[in-house]
């Protein structure tokens, strides 16, 4: 995913609080990076084996957060964290 430079976003900080959340909310233990641009906007990368996905989400107040999501070439757009994890779940559990 580019940022509005054109360059190619690729978080490089572990969050080691984020891999132990979504060990226990969804029950497999991922490496997590995360690069946060702002307060309410961050890239998230999640990393399974091989497979990668990067995650962008931008927080809005009032209103459902803008999430896309890159699976390798192709990018996906949700309006939840939520149903973005669920896909991306899926996606690095090769089902």
């Amino acid at each position: 995913m580019n940022d509005k430079n054109g360059e190619k976003h690729k978080p490089k900080d572990k969050n080691k609080h984020i891999e132990e959340s979504y060990y226990r909310l969804h029950g497999f233990k991922p490496e997590v990076y995360v690069e946060e641009i702002t307060g309410n906007e961050k890239y998230v990368r999640i990393v399974l084996g091989n497979r990668e996905v990067i995650m962008h989400h931008i927080y809005k107040k009032q209103k459902d957060p803008v999430v896309t999501v890159e699976f390798g070439e192709v990018i996906k757009q949700y309006n939840s964290v939520f149903k973005a994890e669920l896909d991306i779940n899926k996606y690095l559990r090769g089902k």
